[in-house]
């Protein structure tokens, strides 16, 4: 796929303020890495409406322990409010995929505008190291902030999830996805 371009929000007509959250998916053998960019003016209405689907008591939502029917609604609000999606996968040990992988979507994710990463609570040191030496490739240090947080704390993280999921599990629900992508 041809590397994407930077995104203007039809919102606030910005390029340069693109927020991305990321989570990875492995199914037998295959490491995948989605990562869902939106524009910053829009995460507060996001991040409500994420949570307004929420069942009492529930602190998150996982899309491989939901219903049909919420991954489709999950899926219904990313199409509607503009978020797209990077996906990409390979076929190596988790450890080093996710390594890879990091370095053919940071690059993309500059590219987009993006200037703030989100990345699931998991292998930090080397998400970080990974992320780095991405930037660095590119002479981009400077222009990408990067964190970890745990999915209760940060909604935009079931977006990214449900990405990971839909488009590792493939069929009608990496379908419903495909007009999201990014590159």
């Amino acid at each position: 796929m041809a590397t994407p371009r930077a995104i203007h929000c039809a919102r606030c007509n910005s390029a340069r303020r693109q927020a991305a959250f990321a989570d990875e998916t492995t199914r037998a053998g295959l490491t995948g890495l989605a990562v869902v960019v939106t524009c910053s003016c829009q995460l507060t209405g996001l991040r409500r409406a994420f949570r307004d689907q929420l069942r009492p008591g529930q602190r998150r939502f996982h899309a491989a322990k939901a219903s049909d029917r919420d991954r489709k609604l999950f899926m219904s609000i990313m199409a509607s409010t503009g978020i797209g999606v990077v996906f990409e996968t390979c076929r190596d040990q988790p450890v080093a995929a996710r390594a890879q992988l990091w370095s053919i979507v940071v690059p993309k994710l500059v590219k987009l505008g993006v200037v703030e990463l989100v990345i699931e609570r998991g292998e930090q040191q080397r998400d970080l190291a990974a992320i780095e030496r991405a930037l660095f490739d590119i002479s981009a240090i400077d222009r990408l902030r990067y964190r970890h947080a745990t999915p209760h704390e940060e909604p935009m993280l079931w977006a990214a999830d449900t990405a990971a999921w839909a488009l590792g599990k493939g069929g009608h629900w990496a379908d419903r996805l495909r007009p999201l992508m990014l590159g």
